[in-house]
């Protein structure tokens, strides 16, 4: 009966930790040049998720016909910002791992396409587009690359199973 309970309690554990790990991401749109750069941007909590991303494209055919902004042709890229999951993304992404090349992937991540995807709106956006990865991060609020942060989430499963498992023995 204790191995049971002790074991049902991990396994609680375990699928609560997306719930209970939350990145904040900068969130948005935008256009940058030599000079200027105008955009929208927001803080995003995005529970689960173990990345924040800036994905850019030179392309401004590919952002109007995916997000309603008033882009402009002055700047020579246009970039989307966002969780990892979002615009089509996956939820966990590890872009550089197992490639043969990974030093050259982590200094120059543009060389990594990322399919960009939004819903069809009213208003006649949406579709999918390849954007080239500008970054990837996993810490709050990053704007660039940066060391992974540790996920608090698993320490507190392993402390709590620790805590229990004298209780229980």
């Amino acid at each position: 009966m204790k191995t049971f309970s002790l074991e049902l309690i991990i396994i609680v554990l375990i699928l609560m930790t997306n719930s209970i790990y939350t990145i904040q991401c900068i969130y948005g749109y935008g256009q940058r040049g030599v000079v200027y750069e105008s955009g929208i941007e927001w803080v995003h909590n995005c529970p689960g998720v173990l990345y924040c991303f800036e994905a850019f494209t030179n392309n401004i055919t590919a952002v109007i016909n995916l997000i309603d902004y008033p882009w402009d042709q002055y700047y020579d890229q246009y970039y989307v910002r966002g969780c990892g999951g979002d615009y089509g993304t996956p939820k966990d992404f590890h872009p550089y791992r197992g490639k043969p090349n990974e030093n050259d992937l982590r200094k120059d991540p543009s060389q990594i396409i990322m399919n960009i995807s939004t819903p069809q709106t009213i208003t006649g956006q949406g579709g999918k587009a390849p954007f080239k990865l500008k970054y990837i991060c996993r810490k709050d609020q990053c704007v660039g690359s940066s060391v992974s942060n540790t996920n608090i989430s698993i320490i507190l499963i392993i402390f709590l199973s620790l805590m229990v498992s004298f209780l229980i023995f």
